[in-house]
């Protein structure tokens, strides 16, 4: 099974710091770059067998006043999704995270995380026998810590987890390391996935956990700049059996 992790920046698809501080209408508004680059992502997305997506479009001026979720679907042909969202402001955005799957998704749950600043989140669901969770943590480390405890009870009496996002922390943190530990889930990402920015990778930002009885081939950050983030994805060699 493919698994990815995007934070696809609601498909404003930055190319440089330049773009990031001068192209703050794209960030504002919808445009034919910005569909152009949903295509994009769709179409990327398309070979992958379950995706967790981060800062996604759903809704506002921001993203021309639609969810770019369908769009996503239709073109990636994952027919299965879930949706949560995190963050509103007023009536240019809103936006937050996602699953796509081939496979159907069971018993998705929305869960907000704690923090200072609201608006983080996390998603819960089933396909194919693994426990698939999706999230986007804070910025500060004092919050990543109450977010990943809130996370890690969660997990707790959850076999075959498979936890993908945009943790906002290096792989070798404290926070993230010991979190992992507790957890009973194993990183696998690292300085060899350096995601953020797309343009000249200096930091791994964003992650995939498995528990310890999953296995799968090495983490691979995808040198696709759609995003100010790459893509980051695994391929589970021995998924567990459905339960039945």
């Amino acid at each position: 099974m493919r698994i990815l992790t995007f934070n696809m920046q609601a498909g404003i698809g930055s190319q440089s710091t330049r773009d990031m501080v001068f192209g703050a209408r794209r960030q504002l508004r919808d445009g034919p770059r910005k569909r152009e680059n949903i295509k994009k992502i769709a179409d990327f997305i398309k070979d992958f067998d379950v995706v967790c997506l981060q800062e996604i479009g759903l809704g506002g001026k921001r993203s021309g006043g639609v969810s770019q979720l369908p769009r996503l679907i239709e073109i990636s042909g994952l027919a299965h999704s879930a949706v949560q969202t995190n963050r509103v402001v007023g009536k240019v955005s809103i936006h937050g995270n996602a699953i796509l799957s081939r496979f159907p998704i069971r018993n998705a749950i929305d869960r907000k995380l704690p923090g200072r600043v609201q608006g983080r989140g996390q998603m819960i669901c089933e396909i194919e026998g693994l426990t698939i969770i999706n999230t986007h943590l804070s910025l500060s480390s004092k919050a990543q810590s109450q977010q990943l405890n809130f996370i890690s009870a969660d997990i707790k009496g959850r076999t075959s987890v498979v936890m993908c996002g945009d943790l906002n922390l290096r792989a070798s943190s404290g926070i993230l390391t010991g979190f992992a530990e507790s957890s009973g889930l194993k990183i696998l990402t690292n300085l060899k996935t350096k995601s953020h920015p797309s343009w000249a990778p200096k930091r791994d930002l964003d992650h995939i956990l498995i528990s310890t009885n999953l296995n799968s081939n090495s983490a691979m950050a995808h040198d696709v700049k759609i995003s100010d983030h790459l893509p980051v994805s695994v391929t589970l060699t021995r998924p567990p059996k459905k339960q039945t």
